[in-house]
């Protein structure tokens, strides 16, 4: 793919990816304006090249790392792991799945409460020419719908 191409499938702009390229990342074919050429990048190689960064980022250069530092690490990453569960065990932490499907839920139960503001103004406003006093059945009704919405059992609503 082209330089302008491979950016766009990483959803980056096309500077970050000569920068890239700057940094090491491979390529098939350099640019040459003379004879009218473009970047050619393989985005599978430039995807294999990215995540290698990220762990070196990550982790660091493990080929100079000592025999402690790795165990040091280890020991870092398993007391981690422990502390995690520990933490999930006491109602702490989460899954992101769970949050999400909580939030939907959630979503779910204002969209249903807020649905019924109309239905439920519309015979209390009908005829009425006050704003102000339009405004306070709306904003009652609106309030109402957000209070009742709070009060939804999310478990329920699986």
């Amino acid at each position: 793919m082209s330089q302008s191409e491979c950016a766009l499938v990483f959803g980056v702009h096309r500077n970050t990816l000569s920068n890239w390229v700057k940094q090491g990342c491979p390529f098939d074919q350099k640019a040459n304006k003379a004879l009218g050429k473009d970047w050619i990048l393989d985005t599978a190689r430039v995807a294999q090249w990215r995540e290698g960064l990220a762990v070196k980022n990550t982790v660091g250069d493990l080929t100079t790392v000592s025999e402690d530092e790795l165990k040091r690490r280890k020991l870092a990453a398993e007391t981690g792991t422990l502390e995690l569960a520990l933490a999930k065990l006491k109602g702490e932490v989460g899954l992101i799945s769970e949050f999400e499907k909580t939030s939907q839920n959630m979503a779910i139960g204002i969209s249903a409460c807020m649905l019924l503001v109309p239905g439920r103004c519309s015979s209390q406003i009908a005829g009425m020419t006050n704003e102000t006093e339009i405004k306070k059945i709306v904003d009652d009704e609106i309030r109402l719908a957000l209070s009742e919405s709070a009060d939804i059992d999310l478990e329920d609503a699986e």
